[in-house]
């Protein structure tokens, strides 16, 4: 009796493990790895788009006058991207992931290097910005990136500065990014550890692609004061964000949509020289936790 006992228990084990790895599990638990990375591609997302477009001065002045007010300048912003869903996918399959180790060892900084115009309002106390941004990288981090960014915004001077007011602006302000991420996974490792059934006539290696795209519509109050030549300033919003992300790999595809509320601060720093404006600042998001900064250089009258 006992040796029967033991002979249907070990059984039921075997069964148990055999169900545990069946090829059905391990692609469950990879697509929910990479549907995790949507989810987090949905949230943080906004954070990229918004990092940077941002200028010390709250309210630049009027375009008709003397001298018109406006400008003209680069500047590079980065976001902190977390890829925790990602690299999850990746290690069940033995592969891993670069990640930058000063934000935290489970991201990456998402660069968004972009040209900038703004120029000032006419009769009314308002100027408007637009900002445009392209990135692609075919080993950034481990990862192909490619994306598009643009914004367009606008203030409205409550206060314009003086001798002893600062300025003091309302604004608001459109942004969009949408792009792709890819990553070539090993075909057999995704055969033997992930569950797929891949092609006897398909090549060593298949691509993982994700498609993401935002749009950001943020209200925003910023104050800024002119001392010398230093301009400090420090800004409040709140926005709300649609996302919307997808992958594809070898027959699987998911596509997720999100929207988001949240607010972020900013501030920083301009050294004016002349015409001259490099700008240095930071922001956090108190809805994700993230944080980045923006360094730029201008032409501004």
């Amino acid at each position: 009796m006992k040796k029967l006992f033991l002979i249907i228990l070990t059984a039921g084990l075997l069964f148990t493990v055999h169900a545990q790895t069946s090829p059905s599990d391990l692609k469950s638990k990879f697509t929910g790895n990479l549907e995790d990375f949507l989810g987090d591609i949905n949230k943080n997302l906004p954070d990229s788009a918004v990092s940077g477009g941002t200028w010390s001065d709250a309210y630049i002045g009027q375009l008709i006058g003397l001298p018109p007010h406006f400008g003209i300048g680069l500047s590079c912003g980065f976001s902190r991207f977390p890829i925790d869903g990602l690299m999850d996918a990746a290690e069940q399959v033995g592969a891993s992931l670069d990640t930058a180790d000063w934000l935290g060892g489970d991201s990456i900084p998402i660069i968004n290097p972009a040209i900038e115009l703004r120029i000032g309002g006419f009769a009314l106390p308002f100027d408007a910005g637009i900002r445009f941004s392209m990135l692609s990288s075919n080993d950034f981090f481990g990862l192909d990136i490619e994306y598009l960014s643009f914004s367009v915004d606008a203030r409205y001077a409550i206060i314009e500065e003086n001798l002893v007011l600062p300025d003091l602006s309302v604004g608001l302000g459109w942004y969009h990014i949408s792009g792709n991420i890819g990553y070539e996974f090993n075909a057999s490792d995704l055969a033997d550890s992930a569950g797929f059934t891949i092609p006897s006539t398909a090549d060593q290696t298949e691509n993982l692609s994700i498609d993401f795209k935002t749009n950001v519509f943020e209200a925003r109050v910023q104050v800024s004061k002119s001392l010398l030549i230093f301009t400090p300033y420090l800004g409040l919003t709140g926005y709300y964000a649609m996302s919307e992300s997808s992958y594809d790999i070898v027959d699987e595809s998911k596509t997720l949509t999100d929207s988001y509320f949240g607010s972020r601060i900013y501030g920083g720093l301009s050294f004016n020289i002349a015409f001259v404006k490099l700008d240095l600042s930071g922001n956090y998001s108190f809805t994700t936790g993230n944080w980045g900064g923006n360094l730029g250089a201008r032409f501004q009258l």
